[in-house]
């Protein structure tokens, strides 16, 4: 493999993380349970501990359980896209 296409594998891999991370779990579990944006909810925060506070175990944990499955998603992406970068 050349330095070139392991640098666009690389960058590849990193722009995958990037827009599997742009999706907010707690803005879906938000407008689910509460019918309001996440950001209208306590200190504005869109993440599981401002959830979890103002919404409840339940909503925090899922929303806990979609960080998880985006991050698991953005993994097996890079693992089909690039195998030869191995666990890098």
């Amino acid at each position: 493999m050349s330095w070139q296409h392991g640098l666009f594998l690389r960058v590849l891999c990193l722009g995958a993380g990037y827009l599997f991370g742009c999706f907010l779990s707690a803005e879906i579990v938000a407008r689910c349970t509460a019918g309001c944006s996440a950001r209208e909810i306590g200190t504005g925060n869109p993440g599981m501990a401002n959830i979890l506070t103002h919404l409840g175990k339940p909503a925090g944990f899922l929303v806990l359980a979609g960080d998880v499955l985006k991050t698991a998603a953005a993994c097996w992406f890079c693992w089909q896209a690039a195998p030869e970068l191995g666990h890098t």
